[in-house]
């Protein structure tokens, strides 16, 4: 869709893609299921969704009326009556820190619920332009990270919520989308998470956005540790305090550090007293807001 937001070509969309695609899906469901809603249908993309002008644009089409002119089945409906997931681009990866979680709770709060609607999908995070900077490992890490906090903040299933990424195996060695979630898989493996609480993460440096997650048989924790967007644009991290993980016993720890430079490994020390454990980086890391990511596995 149009960065340009033009609500006179909301119509064209309507009547001569979306409505008749929607009416032939219902109609092949109804064959396939006995029913016209077995087939779910997810909203084209709306790309940059963190600006004000996509939120409007989205209002007006989603509220716009199918006159039928190519599905008459579907004429006086709604396009929210018409389908069951919004989607949208380039938004949880690079909206700042202060505002993404209104911007994703302000979708939400428009729509769930409403007809159809009961989930929203990023169909498309990182790009090419940022892959190819060097940057996909760290802006893979602030949408998935986030989405995955919003998702179990709100206990929401994949089906309700989840990112895709473009350009994931693109970029310089060691920078891509692909090999930050190679990492944590072969760390985690194919284990469910839990949200820990934000306030058990506690840094040296205040303008840090975390996200820490807990495997399932509470024995291995990931810790994404990213520098704000806002100012300032680089700042240094060299200790991670964790309290209260519900984990129980700390024994190791080692982060890996992805940007535009490459992927860095580091054997961090940890020292422990009672139920609070700091991982002391030895050297002071320097994180670049939206360059780069500190990603910490614990267990």
């Amino acid at each position: 869709m149009s960065t340009n937001y033009l609500t006179f070509t909301i119509p064209t969309y309507v009547e001569y893609y979306l409505a008749p695609s929607v009416q032939g899906f219902n109609e092949a469901s109804m064959q396939l299921y006995g029913s016209p809603d077995s087939i779910n249908i997810m909203l084209g993309s709306l790309t940059n969704a963190g600006g004000n002008g996509a939120v409007l644009w989205l209002d007006s089409l989603l509220n716009y009326t199918v006159t039928g002119t190519y599905a008459p089945a579907l004429a006086g409906k709604k396009v929210y009556e018409l389908i069951d997931i919004i989607s949208i681009h380039y938004m949880m990866g690079t909206v700042s820190t202060a505002v993404w979680k209104s911007k994703i709770d302000g979708y939400r709060n428009n729509w769930f619920g409403v007809g159809k609607i009961k989930g929203i999908w990023s169909t498309e995070e990182v790009g090419i332009k940022v892959a190819n900077s060097g940057r996909g490992a760290a802006v893979s890490a602030a949408a998935g990270s986030r989405y995955l906090e919003w998702a179990l903040l709100n206990n929401y299933s994949p089906y309700q919520c989840r990112t895709n990424y473009y350009g994931n195996g693109t970029g310089p060695a060691n920078t891509t989308a692909n090999e930050l979630h190679q990492e944590i898989y072969n760390f985690l493996g194919p284990s469910y998470v839990s949200l820990v609480d934000s306030n058990a993460v506690i840094y040296d440096n205040p303008n840090v956005e975390s996200h820490a997650f807990l495997s399932s048989d509470s024995t291995k924790g990931v810790i994404y540790t990213l520098l704000k967007v806002s100012p300032p644009m680089t700042g240094y991290i060299s200790k991670i305090k964790i309290t209260d993980f519900a984990m129980g016993n700390i024994i190791g720890a080692t982060s890996h550090h992805f940007s535009s430079s490459g992927h860095q490994i580091i054997n961090p020390s940890l020292t422990s007293s009672l139920d609070t454990f700091i991982i002391n980086m030895i050297n002071p890391q320097v994180l670049d807001s939206g360059y780069s990511v500190l990603l910490t596995f614990i267990s």
